[in-house]
C-alpha cells in the first residue's frame, strides 16, 4: 500500500472521525435542547395556569362569598327579584362577570342575570343534580349565545350554619347553588395574553395542531376547555415566546458551525500540509530514482527539510553510481582486453604447437632421414633436404601469418582437401612408409566457415602428429563427411593407442578439446592400449 494511499486513508478515517463527534455533539445538543424546552414549557405551564388562577379569581371570590351568605340563602329559599338586582345584576359589572344564576335547593332556576348578550342558565335541574352529589364548587366551561363562558358554581349555605360547625360533624346543609359566568370574548383573551407575554387563541378540539414556525425558541401550550360533562368543547393554545431559548439556540448553532468550520479547515490544512511537506516531495524523489535523473528534485533539494536532505543524497548517490559505473565501465574494458590478449595468446600458442612445431618437428624428422641417407645414397638425401626446405619455407609463411592474424595460407590457396594433402605430403617427408588415406566431401566444406575450417586443419595436423610421434602407426584415415545435419571429421590411426585413464596428457590433445569447445562442436575420442586411436569432431553446418 502507498504512502499516498495511507494519509489517503488517514484524513477518510479524521473526518469521519470528526463527523462522528459532530453527530455526538449535535446529539447531545439536541437532547440538552430538548430538556430545556421540556423544563420551559413546564415551568411556563405552571405560570400560565397561576396567571389562569388570577384571572379567574375574582369570578371564583364572587361565587364562594355570595353563596356563604345569609341573606343569598334566604333568597334561594323565597327569591325577591329587587334584591337580586341589587345585589346580583348590579355586581356583574365590579367582578366583571357576564352573568348569574341562582338555583334552590332542588335544582330549580330561580334567578338570573346577565349582560347583552343575554345567556340562558346553563344547567337544568337534572343535571345540576347529576355533578353535584359529592361536590360543592363546580367549574367548567359552555358554549353559549354569548360565546365560550367560564362558569364557577358553589352550593349555598348559611353562614351562621357553616362558621358554626363543630370538628367532625357533617357540612351544613346545601340551601341552593349560585353560578357565575365570565365571556371569553376578545378583550378579556387579548388582555390574558398581555399578562401571560405571549398568544393565545381558541380552537376546536378536532382541528389538527398547525405546526409552529421556529418552534424551538417557542413554547406552545394546549390546554383543554371541558364543559360540566368533562367533554372538551374548545382548546386553549398558549404560544410564548422564549428569549433566553432563542438565544441559548443561536449560540449552540454559532458554536456548532465554528466547530464544523475548525475541523474543516484542520483536515484541509492537513490534507494540503500531507501534500505540500510529505506526498508531493516523496513523488519527486520517487521520480528522481524510478528515471535516474535529478531534474525531479532540483527544487526540493535547495530546501531546508528532512526530505530535501534525502533529496541531496539520492543526487550524491547518482553521482558517486555515475563514478561507479564509469570504474566499472573502465575496469571491464580492461578486463576483457586482458580476456582477448590471453586468449589471444592460448590460440597462438594452440597454433604454434599445433601447426608451427608439427611442421618443424617434421621438418627434423625428415633432415635426420636425410642425414642417414648422405652415404648411402646421396641424391635422395638431396632430394629430402629439398623437401625439408620447401617444408621450413611454408612454415615460415605460416608463422608470419600467425603474427598478423590471418588463416593458414594452405587454406587462402587451395581448397580444404588440398590443405590437408600438403599437409599429410610434409609429414611424409619424415616417414616415408606413412599410408594415409583421404575422404574429404568438398560440396561440405563450402558449407563450413572459415574459422571451422581452418580449427579442423588444426586438430588433423595435431591428431596425425601424435598419431606418428607417440603412436607409431603407419597408416591414418582422415574422413570429412556428412553425418546427418553436421559434419563429421574421422581421423582413424593404427598406432600403439593410450588408455585415456591413465595416460600423461600434454597440450595437444587439451588443445584440441579446447579447439572444439570454442567451436560449440562434439568431440569423441575412441582408444586403448594396442588398438589404435579414433578421434571424431561434429561440426555444425552452415547452410544459410
Amino acid at each position: 500500500m502507498s504512502i499516498k494511499l495511507r494519509f489517503s486513508l488517514l484524513l477518510g478515517v479524521l473526518l469521519l472521525a470528526f463527523l462522528f463527534c459532530l453527530y455526538l455533539l449535535r446529539q447531545a445538543e439536541k437532547q440538552q435542547l430538548a430538556e430545556a424546552i421540556a423544563n420551559s414549557r413546564s415551568d411556563d405551564a405552571d405560570l400560565i395556569e397561576n396567571w389562569l388562577e388570577i384571572t379567574g379569581a375574582s369570578l371564583r371570590q364572587f361565587c364562594e362569598d355570595y353563596a356563604l351568605w345569609d341573606d343569598m340563602a334566604a333568597f334561594a329559599s323565597q327569591p325577591d327579584p329587587k334584591w337580586g338586582h341589587d345585589n346580583i345584576e348590579l355586581s356583574l359589572d365590579n367582578f366583571g362577570l357576564h352573568a348569574a344564576w341562582v338555583y334552590d335547593a332542588k335544582g330549580k332556576a330561580v334567578y338570573a342575570a346577565s349582560r347583552e348578550p343575554s345567556v340562558a342558565p346553563p344547567l337544568t335541574a337534572g343535571e345540576l343534580a347529576s355533578i353535584t352529589q359529592n361536590v360543592r364548587q363546580l367549574h367548567f366551561f359552555a358554549n353559549t349565545s354569548a360565546g365560550l363562558v367560564e362558569i364557577r358554581g358553589s352550593a349555598i349555605v348559611y353562614a351562621s350554619e357553616a362558621l358554626n360547625l363543630k370538628p367532625g360533624s357533617p357540612p351544613a346543609p346545601i340551601r341552593g347553588w349560585l353560578l357565575a359566568a365570565r365571556a371569553w370574548d376578545r378583550p378579556y383573551v387579548d388582555n390574558l395574553a398581555r399578562l401571560i407575554e405571549g398568544g393565545i387563541t381558541i380552537e376546536h378540539p378536532d382541528r389538527p395542531a398547525a405546526a409552529e414556525p421556529n418552534a424551538e425558541s417557542r413554547v406552545t401550550l394546549l390546554r383543554p376547555l371541558d364543559d360540566w360533562r368533562g367533554e372538551t368543547i374548545a382548546m386553549l393554545r398558549i404560544v410564548r415566546e422564549t428569549p433566553a431559548l432563542a438565544q441559548r439556540l443561536r449560540s449552540e448553532a454559532l458554536a456548532t458551525r465554528i466547530f464544523v468550520i475548525f475541523g474543516l479547515c484542520l483536515v484541509v490544512t492537513l490534507g494540503l500540509s500531507l501534500q505540500l511537506w510529505v506526498l508531493r516531495p516523496l513523488g519527486q524523489i520517487g521520480d528522481s530514482l524510478a528515471k535516474h535523473d535529478t531534474a525531479p528534485i532540483r527544487e526540493l533539494r535547495r530546501e531546508h527539510t528532512e526530505l530535501a536532505r534525502v533529496a541531496r543524497l539520492v543526487e550524491s548517490s547518482f553521482e558517486q553510481r555515475a563514478l561507479l559505473r564509469q570504474e566499472i565501465a573502465e575496469r571491464t574494458a580492461a578486463e576483457a582486453a586482458l580476456q582477448r590478449t590471453l586468449e589471444e595468446r592460448a590460440r597462438l600458442g594452440r597454433d604454434l604447437h599445433d601447426g608451427v612445431i608439427q611442421s618443424i618437428y617434421a621438418a627434423g624428422m625428415g633432415l635426420a632421414a636425410a642425414q642417414s641417407q648422405l652415404k648411402t645414397s646421396p641424391e635422395e638425401a638431396s632430394g629430402r633436404v629439398e623437401e625439408v626446405r620447401a617444408v621450413l619455407n611454408d612454415t615460415i609463411r605460416d608463422v608470419r601469418n600467425f603474427i598478423t592474424g590471418l588463416e593458414p595460407e594452405a587454406l587462402q590457396r587451395s581448397t580444404f582437401a588440398a590443405a590437408v594433402d600438403k599437409l599429410l605430403a610434409t609429414v611424409r617427408t619424415a616417414n616415408h612408409e606413412l599410408v594415409t588415406n583421404l575422404e574429404i566431401d568438398e560440396s561440405l566444406t563450402d558449407l563450413l566457415p572459415m574459422a571451422v575450417r581452418t580449427e579442423a586443419l588444426q586438430i588433423i595436423r595435431e591428431a596425425v602428429s601424435n598419431a606418428v610421434r607417440h603412436g607409431r602407426a603407419d597408416t591414418i584415415d582422415i574422413r570429412l563427411v556428412r553425418d546427418a545435419d553436421r559434419a563429421l571429421l574421422d581421423i582413424a590411426d593404427n598406432g600403439s593407442g593410450f588408455d585415456p585413464a591413465t595416460v600423461r596428457r600434454g597440450c595437444g590433445l587439451d588443445n584440441i578439446a579446447e579447439r572444439i569447445r570454442l567451436l560449440g562442436a562434439a568431440l569423441d575420442i575412441r582408444t586403448s592400449p594396442g588398438n589404435g586411436t579414433r578421434i571424431m569432431a561434429r561440426f555444425n553446418i552452415n547452410e544459410s
